[in-house]
């Protein structure tokens, strides 16, 4: 009747050498620094992308030249801190600590207290007769979500959980009719106070 108990403690040490695993081994898992669970919003900047054969996309580069339909998207990137939540389990069970070396991405819980107030896309050049320098180009956008795509403005007012990513994705409908230089700011509100703006690097979209 040793078995049993033999098995066991074998269970129980390995259990323990994967929960040590997650604080004092992570480098043998093969996983970057873990920085926090969440995350605190204090920057933003955007950053443009066209398409690379059909499963890639590179930046564009300021004063490049893209057709509208080798556009990709337009990345909307918050610049964070990252926060601890403080909640570590100290579980030894085998089955809770079998996945304690699965790598876990910083800032995977979403921002703590922030949630979007208000976003604002101003176009910089005259975009077309209705969209003219300074005013306010939501409508032209939709914001991407796992491939999906929807209405930047409706997903504004129906999203009103803590940000959940380190930033938004988004995509243009249409090309410029006026100006074909893209040109805009972004300027974001969050419900704590915060407000960040960014411009973004000017490119021409070619029919």
């Amino acid at each position: 009747m040793r078995f049993p108990k033999v098995a066991f403690l074998f269970l129980f040490s390995i259990g323990f050498s994967f929960q040590n695993c997650k604080e004092g081994l992570r480098d043998d898992c093969s996983c970057g620094p873990f920085l926090g669970d969440y995350f605190d919003v204090n920057g933003l900047e955007i950053i443009s992308y066209k398409k690379r054969g059909t499963c890639c996309a590179d930046p564009i580069l300021v004063n490049e030249t893209v057709s509208f339909s080798n556009l990709s998207s337009i990345s909307l990137n918050f610049k964070v801190d990252y926060l601890a939540a403080n909640n570590h389990s100290n579980s030894t069970s085998f089955f809770s600590t079998l996945n304690a070396c699965t790598c876990a991405q910083s800032g995977r819980l979403g921002a703590k207290n922030e949630k979007i107030s208000n976003l604002s896309i101003i176009t910089l050049n005259d975009f077309d007769a209705t969209h003219l320098a300074n005013d306010t180009i939501n409508d032209l956008f939709d914001n991407i979500t796992y491939n999906n795509k929807q209405d930047l403005n409706t997903f504004l007012a129906t999203d009103t959980s803590f940000i959940k990513n380190t930033g938004l994705e988004i995509s243009l409908k249409t090309t410029p009719q006026i100006n074909k230089q893209l040109k805009f700011k972004a300027i974001i509100k969050l419900s704590n106070g915060e407000v960040y703006t960014a411009e973004n690097k000017q490119f021409t979209i070619a029919d």
